[in-house]
């Protein structure tokens, strides 16, 4: 599986474990989860992640996880050159 984004200037072709690792390795500097697993699926339109882990003692843990994937969604836009168009 590929996503492929296209622009007038060129286009970008990521491999579906590319992206997987990419949010793995953001996960691992995580201290609020263990053992952290990643799947993904890709269309045209959208990028779907499943993430599952061990949810470890922390305060606000809440606050974290929204703060994470917030900031996630970003990283991903920024690294992919993906518009605002594509939901992720």
């Amino acid at each position: 599986s590929l996503y492929l984004h296209q622009k007038s200037d060129g286009q970008v072709t990521v491999s579906k474990k590319a992206i997987e690792h990419f949010v793995l390795s953001a996960l691992q500097h995580e201290p609020f989860i263990g053992n952290p697993k990643v799947s993904s699926k890709l269309s045209r339109k959208r990028i779907t992640l499943k993430i599952s882990g061990d949810l470890l003692n922390s305060v606000n843990a809440k606050k974290q996880t929204a703060n994470f994937l917030n900031q996630l969604k970003k990283d991903l836009r920024i690294c992919l050159g993906i518009s605002e168009q594509k939901k992720i």
